[in-house]
């Protein structure tokens, strides 16, 4: 299978993975400057960890966050 023929490969992407593939940074950037515009209790500053949870497709969207928060993050993410 040549993996340069993109045709090819759409032909073959029943579910459409690659459109949400190439979406995904459109996406992160929304969901970030969105998340950075809600207002936040004081008492956000006294946390010690942040516990991130989900199930199925919600787990995977946590670790893909914990990932990209993990060098900004003061504290532990789990």
């Amino acid at each position: 299978m040549n993996l340069d023929d993109l045709d090819r490969l759409r032909s073959l992407d029943s579910t459409h993975i690659g459109s949400a593939l190439d979406a995904l940074p459109d996406e992160v950037g929304a969901a970030w400057g969105l998340a950075a515009r809600q207002p936040l209790p004081d008492a956000w500053r006294a946390a010690r960890h942040v516990l991130l949870a989900g199930v199925g497709n919600g787990a995977l969207a946590a670790e893909f966050a914990a990932g990209l928060a993990a060098q900004e993050c003061p504290v532990p993410l789990a």
